[in-house]
């Protein structure tokens, strides 16, 4: 299965979720690469009353799920719950999304050219609160 594939199920199924059928948002979150914010795999992911459990390798397909990602585990702080985040998005009810994804596409090259990752700079703001 293709990437552009998995994003696609991916933003159907969570603005499925949601009740969102809007299109900005689907295509917005069919856009995203959500790799990009929540570092390398394999990733652990929240199950709730089991704690994190940990994909067993980096395919994207474990990614593309509503499911939340560990940033810090240990710490409990994750990216989100994805449908959560479209139910919120939509409440907002954007209008002028020329292209989706865009400003987090261009923070993302920003920080790649800095040599940083998302993952880097979240681990830096982490130790400065230790």
């Amino acid at each position: 299965m293709q990437v552009a594939d998995q994003r696609d199920f991916y933003a159907r199924l969570i603005t499925g979720r949601a009740g969102v059928s809007d299109n900005v948002l689907i295509e917005a979150f069919a856009t995203v690469a959500r790799e990009a914010f929540v570092g390398p795999g394999p990733w652990q992911v929240f199950a709730f009353a089991n704690g994190y459990v940990e994909t067993p390798t980096n395919e994207l397909a474990y990614l593309y799920q509503d499911v939340l990602v560990a940033l810090a585990s240990d710490r409990r702080i994750n990216n989100g719950e994805p449908s959560l985040h479209a139910r919120c998005l939509a409440a907002l009810a954007p209008r002028h999304a020329r292209q989706p994804g865009a400003a987090s596409a261009s923070l993302i090259r920003d920080q790649r050219r800095q040599g940083l990752g998302f993952t880097d700079i979240l681990q830096d703001d982490l130790a400065d609160d230790g």
